[in-house]
């Protein structure tokens, strides 16, 4: 009911990730992140959320988003 655009829905139920995706969107699609890095500077800010710990300080997923949309992530 959140989302009308039933495209959009289809793509957060597959846990699909891409560039513009908004913070809401991200959570509602993996869920909340097991852990955040925030970097503040002058003109955005920059958070690099992690997902599925493999080990000390290592996630197989981290979502890169910059002013509170998506703009990269690296899965391993």
């Amino acid at each position: 009911k959140k989302y009308r655009d039933a495209e959009l829905v289809d793509r957060l139920m597959k846990k699909m990730i891409w560039q513009g995706q908004s913070e809401e969107q991200v959570i509602d699609s993996l869920g909340k992140p097991l852990d955040i890095d925030q970097k503040v500077l002058k003109t955005k800010t920059k958070e690099v959320w992690k997902y599925h710990k493999t080990g000390k300080g290592r996630y197989s997923l981290r979502v890169t988003l910059e002013n509170g949309e998506v703009v990269g992530w690296d899965k391993k």
